[in-house]
């Protein structure tokens, strides 16, 4: 008779572990090999988890759907997270990418139709080839987000980005603002 128990689908026997969890239930545990306990969740995340034991993992996929379901509902659950996280690098947070677009050498402004990026979307943005090098406060340079030029004895230029926390900065001749190309309103979801 036992084998008959563990040949039934799971999802019935998941329907009466349920309800059943102090009944008559208890005694038969103990009479279970603990591996086929009448617990197809739990086998089955089991499986999902360790995959050593084809036989019990083979059981989990041929009738146990309904645990399947919960497994792979975690799995896409976890999925979606991780776009989440890949998004955030080039998002203001409202779900729409950062277009970065670099302002005139040597002036305190953004270009027309462009706004200030914040601290994060400066060190995340990926602007020319230019290393973020932090945050600073210099009444010398542009406010905010600045791409600076520096150009070395031997003619060999880096770029840097920093972020510039002064209220108000000042134009610098090798520093341009970083700005961004704000997203229309309300916000599209992509």
């Amino acid at each position: 008779g036992r084998l008959m128990r563990q040949e039934a689908p799971p999802p019935v026997v998941s329907e009466q572990v349920a309800p059943a969890a102090e009944g008559p239930e208890e005694d038969n545990k103990d009479r279970v090999p603990p591996r086929h306990q009448p617990q197809p969740q739990a086998v089955a995340l089991e499986a999902q988890l360790r995959n050593d034991s084809p036989e019990v993992s083979a059981r989990a996929e041929d009738g146990a759907r309904a645990p399947g379901g919960v497994g792979f509902d975690r799995a896409a659950g976890g999925l979606s997270q991780e776009e989440d996280g890949q998004d955030s690098a080039d998002d203001d947070g409202n779900g729409c990418p950062v277009v970065t677009l670099v302002g005139e050498l040597g002036t305190n402004h953004c270009t027309p139709l462009t706004v200030d990026l914040t601290g994060p979307e400066c060190a995340s943005a990926m602007v020319e080839e230019t290393e973020y090098v932090g945050a600073k406060e210099t009444k010398d340079y542009p406010s905010g987000c600045v791409k600076t030029t520096f150009e070395n004895g031997w003619g060999d230029k880096s770029r840097e980005r920093s972020f510039n926390k002064h209220p108000s900065g000042d134009a610098e001749g090798n520093s341009a603002k970083i700005c961004k190309i704000p997203c229309p309103t309300p916000c599209p979801k992509r």
